[in-house]
């Protein structure tokens, strides 16, 4: 593990006190902790459903109006 070097520390008006810091790599770490800097997002079934049908109507409208400005 790479020696964190801190960049930022704070106090709050309760006393609770935290450190930011970096490593030699770049990774974030709060408190010695890493920071999630990223993060899977999973969605239900028809959210990827509905995403698929509003990315296939908006395809069809554009075709449309792009075919309807040529042809008439």
């Amino acid at each position: 593990m790479s020696k964190i070097e801190t960049i930022f520390t704070h106090k709050s008006d309760s006393g609770a006190e935290g450190a930011l810091g970096i490593d030699s790599e770049g990774k974030l770490y709060w408190n010695g902790r890493p920071v999630a800097t990223q993060s899977r997002v999973t969605l239900d079934w028809w959210v990827n459903i509905a995403a698929i049908v509003a990315s296939a109507s908006t395809f069809v409208m554009a075709l449309y109006t792009v075919l309807d400005h040529y042809y008439c």
